[in-house]
């Protein structure tokens, strides 16, 4: 078969150059941004929907200035006359105000009308919700560089390169972030955020977080994967069939032959894998048993990894070509053990 009935790709992997400080952008990086920002609203959108029919307030929301000015709100209807000196005091009575009504839509307006006579001083529940994303939002980038840079230095990469040269650890734009080093360092970074904020009502606990975050994560991980494809990188293995792809200049600096697009299997993966999880999160009761989410993400996602590891050129220096599976796969299988975990276990408490 002649090499004109498989599709070339050879995109220059630099879209940009900073200017002053003389630094290349390349399409992953661009990626593996846009992954976090559609992440982002897909994750409000979640949480929000979580927050709604809470529309309590807790001692967070409230800005503790607003005990030092309440004299001028003392006649108001919704303190009743109440002579209250501190938070503790006040948000019982403001909640009193609000469970008093009947149905969601009331307890709304009853929230709607205290954040608008206490203004600037309560937060709503829209701002609670922002302001919870941008915090995770926080934790989960620096949780997925830093664990996926540090699985790829100890599971990829031969050590005595990194212990000869310890700084080029931090060299992240040079590439070599490895997915299940993100995912674990993912875990540990919710359940540290769950702790820091675990007053927060309704209860942030990290297993409903973790069912949050992995819808997100999904279309995240397709995006990075698309990025993955623009920079030539993660090779296939060689095929023949009529959707392989040769690449210019693969970053492993292997000839450009025929290869399996297996970024590209992914990402279509991840992406559709998306679109079931996000429909399901709306349109049924998916996210109400804990670590229902997570525990499928889990299963699902880490054994399409464990099958695509087969399509896929040996990537991790401390496997030879004589073990039966690669790094990856080995990896693979305690994420999928975990999230069996997640499924069927009763005791799901922190």
């Amino acid at each position: 078969m002649s090499v004109l009935a498989w599709f070339y790709w050879n995109p220059d992997n630099v879209v940009f150059i900073l200017p002053i400080l003389n630094r290349p952008i390349v399409w992953y990086g661009v990626f593996f941004t846009l992954g976090f920002i559609f992440g982002y609203g897909v994750f409000y959108l979640l949480l929000k929907r979580y927050f709604d029919p809470y529309q309590e307030l807790i001692n967070e929301d409230i800005d503790p200035k607003l005990i030092h000015v309440l004299d001028r709100y003392k006649e108001n209807k919704i303190l009743n006359g109440f002579t209250l000196k501190s938070l503790e005091e006040l948000v019982p009575v403001l909640n009193k105000y609000i469970l008093k009504e009947s149905s969601f839509e009331n307890k709304k307006l009853a929230r709607s009308e205290i954040e608008e006579t206490f203004s600037p001083f309560v937060r709503s529940v829209k701002k609670k919700t922002l302001f919870i994303c941008d915090k995770i939002t926080a934790y989960l980038v620096i949780a997925t560089i830093v664990g996926a840079r540090l699985f790829h230095v100890f599971f990829y990469e031969k050590s005595s390169f990194y212990m000869n040269n310890p700084l080029r650890i931090l060299y992240v734009w040079e590439g070599g972030l490895a997915s299940h080093g993100g995912a674990i360092a993912i875990v540990i970074a919710i359940i540290l955020f769950s702790y820091k904020y675990r007053d927060y009502k309704p209860r942030l606990d990290w297993i409903r977080l973790l069912d949050f975050v992995c819808i997100p994560a999904l279309l995240a991980g397709g995006v990075i994967r698309v990025g993955n494809f623009f920079n030539q990188e993660i090779s296939g293995t060689i095929s023949d069939k009529p959707w392989a792809v040769v690449f210019g200049n693969p970053a492993d600096g292997s000839y450009p032959v025929p290869r399996h697009p297996v970024t590209l299997y992914e990402a279509i993966f991840y992406l559709c894998m998306f679109g079931l999880f996000f429909v399901l999160s709306i349109k049924t009761k998916f996210l109400e048993f804990r670590g229902r989410s997570i525990g499928l993400f889990l299963v699902i996602v880490f054994s399409f990894r464990f099958f695509i590891e087969f399509f896929k050129e040996k990537q991790s220096e401390l496997i030879t070509s004589s073990n039966i599976l690669s790094m990856g796969q080995f990896l693979s299988i305690p994420l999928v053990l975990l999230g069996l975990y997640f499924l069927f276990s009763k005791k799901l408490k922190f």
